[in-house]
């Protein structure tokens, strides 16, 4: 596992693959070499879900990967069982599971894209401040207009008017409590459509 991880920081600096590709060859690898007794599997498709959004894939956040390699669980089988042939250089063949990989990717960017068209709602209408405060909070988390303009080093009335253009659009909803006496202390909690 170590001589796989120095392999993938290497690569990751270096720039030589495309990341969906890096992802990918490290995700076959990692299966490959199956580290753990149970659950290599699971763990395979966190990592790749993780590994995809430090890559700035943030549509993979929004459309579970794990429900798309379960949709597809014997095509999936079938392609890591399938033995990886070497080409004539002597390299390994692994032109089958990075196609499957990249069909995966395919398939769960189109259900998101689904979505967002019959939700009328899509992450690409906002604005780079928008997206920058959509990227910073994780769903389910409740937070304060200052939370962001401490965090991102926003200006508090770039924060109010991004948040509430948010709320407009759906991706947050404004949390009220009882004992809150203005708008000033309104929080906010992300959408499942964000």
């Amino acid at each position: 596992m170590s001589e796989l991880i120095k392999w993938f920081e290497e690569e990751k600096e270096q720039e030589t693959l495309h990341p969906i590709l890096l992802v990918s060859l490290f995700i076959l690898q990692f299966l490959s070499i199956h580290p753990f007794q149970d659950g290599n599997g699971r763990l395979s498709r966190i990592l790749t879900t993780l590994l995809l959004l430090q890559f700035g894939y943030g549509f993979v956040a929004y459309c579970s990967f794990e429900s798309i390699i379960e949709k597809n669980k014997k095509d999936y089988y079938k392609v890591l069982n399938t033995p990886q042939r070497r080409d004539p250089s002597g390299a390994y063949d692994c032109n089958v599971w990075v196609l499957f990989f990249m069909d995966c990717m395919l398939k769960q960017k189109n259900i998101l894209k689904d979505y967002l068209n019959k939700t009328n709602t899509s992450t690409f209408d906002l604005n780079a401040t928008e997206n920058l405060i959509l990227n910073y909070v994780p769903r389910g988390i409740i937070f304060r207009n200052n939370d962001l303009v401490v965090q991102l080093s926003l200006k508090s009335s770039t924060v109010k008017l991004n948040l509430k253009k948010l709320v407009d659009k759906g991706f947050l909803r404004v949390k009220r409590f009882a004992n809150q006496p203005n708008d000033s202390l309104s929080v906010y909690l992300r959408t499942s459509i964000a």
